[in-house]
């Protein structure tokens, strides 16, 4: 009997082969393997679902294992398995992601939840991010797969920082120094692994150029050789003094990534630095006061040129300023900067030592220095004014907008502050309060990193003899506020109806109506009311600076005994959403609705994602995404 199969006999399997690796591996599953035993078996092998892997996922979170098991040869991998595995770990992501949008109810846990699967979710959170502009919903699926794959690069960032103290296994100082960029990545490819591999790339690309055997070479002629190539021939000229506090000249991944190569003394020592490690020289970063220098030491019995040392213990040292040149910095020189710098009145116990000229600094003294670079840079920004030229190129970097740029750098300071002072120290705690504060009312989505590796911290912290009598409240106590925002993340949303006369004519306005503000002139969106009175507006929100004084966040119940003094009674109040603020306090006198959609700032369309689905222009209103709490809006 003929065959009644409409392939022919004589198409071999590793023709079906190269036909099937173009299929669509769901379309695979679904029905190109069920067709009969030739193409199940064809459609199994292992090269097609290892092209699937590589094809379907960009981003994995134990990357290196994946790309050593693509590299290599070995058939000890199950591919497919490996594939179906990913997909099912992103059906999982995208029914967390739907509860995220559904309720915000448990948001905590499912920030959590996703944020532990690390890279294996940043596909997933990527196309949210992509969303289209005709979805249902465009707004929100765009802020909080932004907001979760901020809060996983933060986690990377702190996770990297949290081994600053660690003797065995600290991070590379090219991997401390990224973690800054994470904190700023959104979704551009520049991470923590772009930043390894551009290392050893580069030191690839400088080991090529060097004619001479370079196992022969001296250490000193390693050195100025590298000196000189990574000004010369890569471009590593540091910025110009116009632009030295920019905050894109502290971030190293914005240093080696951007064609101009902006940075500071420090991100240019810092360079030199990871690239002569990787060509297996001794080098540091010296943490002088002023301007930081590298350090390069001689290797054990030998002086730079590859001499013998008179003693075994000895080391010979040079220095190099890649900032402004690529020759060698004499000891004399040195020294004439330390006797300069002492005899200008800078003799105080709390500067560093003059050994801080000489010797290499420890990483978290690296880290610290860093720190305190971008908050100087975070000064210079808020001392402008609101509408100052100035302020944009100070900020401008990558992605994201400038504003939230500048306080997520900031919040990257204050974690580099608690990770990089040792917890044995009294000072450990300084600025806790601030850190706790900022971290509960803008980046409580954190709360999965601040269990795992700042409550740990504290706990030690605590728990020392000379601290156990002191009782901690609010702002002070981690365990405290953790669970302050765990209460908040369970609460069960409480209904604000209209379902009298009077309440719709006492509240004019609907949620995700646009409005300016008659005083002050700012453009908000309407996302909560209350009538009369105070008592159900959302909490926390702001009160503004002419009400309170300080424009300090209002948590549950602190309302009560003040507001009502200045005739909360009697009005209508709201909160809204403005640039600055997720939800702040204003009275209903105080709104103008406008209706064209050119007047609002474009920072708000990201940021309403928060409370909003999408936004439509032809009423010039934002569609509620908080039915929960008002249903009738």
């Amino acid at each position: 009997m003929a065959s009644t199969s409409v392939f022919p006999r004589e198409f071999g399997d590793e023709l079906l082969l190269h036909i099937f690796a173009d299929v669509a591996p769901e379309d695979n599953l679904r029905s190109l393997q069920l067709v009969c035993k030739k193409f199940y078996t064809v459609a199994n092998d292992q090269t097609i679902w290892k092209r699937n892997c590589c094809t379907s996922f960009r981003y994995w979170q134990d990357e290196s294992w994946f790309h050593d098991k693509v590299a290599g040869d070995k058939a000890d991998v199950d591919w497919k398995d490996l594939w179906l595995r990913r997909r099912r770990r992103n059906a999982h992501i995208a029914r967390l992601f739907d509860g995220i949008l559904e309720t915000k109810v448990r948001r905590l846990d499912r920030f959590r939840d996703i944020c532990e699967y690390g890279y294996d979710a940043k596909d997933f959170l990527l196309e949210q991010i992509q969303t289209l502009d005709d979805a249902e919903d465009v707004l929100a699926r765009r802020y909080f797969g932004m907001t979760i794959l901020d809060s996983l690069h933060r986690g990377m960032a702190v996770e990297v920082w949290s081994r600053l103290q660690d003797p065995v296994n600290p991070p590379s100082l090219d991997r401390a120094f990224g973690a800054f960029d994470m904190f700023v990545l959104h979704d551009q490819p520049q991470d923590l692994d772009y930043i390894d591999r551009w290392f050893n790339e580069a030191a690839d690309r400088f080991r090529a150029t060097q004619q001479e055997d370079w196992h022969h070479m001296s250490t000193r002629s390693k050195a100025l050789a590298l000196a000189r190539w990574l000004r010369t021939q890569e471009g590593f000229e540091g910025s110009n003094s116009d632009a030295y506090r920019n905050f894109r000249n502290c971030l190293i991944g914005h240093a080696i990534s951007d064609p101009e190569h902006p940075s500071l003394p420090l991100v240019s020592s810092a360079i030199f630095a990871s690239v002569a490690t990787r060509l297996g020289l001794d080098a540091a970063c010296c943490n002088a006061p002023i301007h930081v220098h590298a350090v390069v030491s001689s290797p054990p019995g030998l002086d730079l040129d590859g001499n013998p040392l008179p003693t075994p213990d000895s080391v010979d040292r040079m220095y190099l300023d890649l900032y402004n040149s690529p020759q060698e910095i004499r000891h004399d020189d040195l020294d004439r900067r330390r006797q300069a710098y002492a005899t200008a009145g800078h003799n105080h116990p709390s500067l560093p030592p003059t050994s801080a000229f000489f010797d290499p600094a420890p990483l978290h003294a690296l880290v610290e220095r860093m720190a305190n670079n971008l908050k100087t840079s975070y000064s210079s920004v808020k001392r402008l004014p609101e509408d100052s030229l100035a302020i944009h190129p100070l900020t401008a970097l990558r992605a994201g907008d400038p504003e939230l740029n500048t306080e997520s750098l900031l919040y990257a300071v204050l974690w580099a502050h608690l990770l990089s002072t040792p917890p044995t120290s009294p000072e450990w705690d300084d600025g806790l309060d601030f850190f706790l504060n900022r971290f509960a009312l803008q980046y409580p989505e954190d709360a999965w990193i601040v269990t795992r590796h700042l409550a740990p911290i504290y706990d030690s912290f605590v728990s020392a003899p000379e601290r156990r009598g002191r009782h901690r409240v609010g702002w002070e106590n981690v365990r405290e506020i953790l669970k302050m925002l765990g209460n908040l993340d369970a609460r069960t949303p409480v209904l604000s109806r209209r379902y009298t006369r009077e309440i719709h004519e006492r509240v004019r306005y609907k949620i995700g109506q646009v409005f300016r503000h008659r005083r002050y002139g700012y453009v908000g969106v309407i996302n909560g009311w209350a009538a009369p009175g105070l008592a159900s507006l959302p909490t926390p929100h702001y009160v503004p600076p002419e009400e309170a004084g300080e424009g300090t966040a209002v948590g549950n119940g602190e309302w009560e005994g003040t507001s009502f003094r200045r005739g909360g009674e009697g009005n209508t109040y709201y909160t809204c959403l403005r640039p600055n603020c997720d939800r702040l306090r204003l009275a209903q006198e105080t709104i103008e609705i406008i209706t064209d959609p050119g007047l609002i700032p474009q920072q708000l369309f990201f940021l309403a994602g928060k409370f909003f689905k999408r936004f439509d222009r032809e009423t010039c209103t934002f569609v509620s995404n908080i039915t929960e709490f008002y249903p009738d809006d």
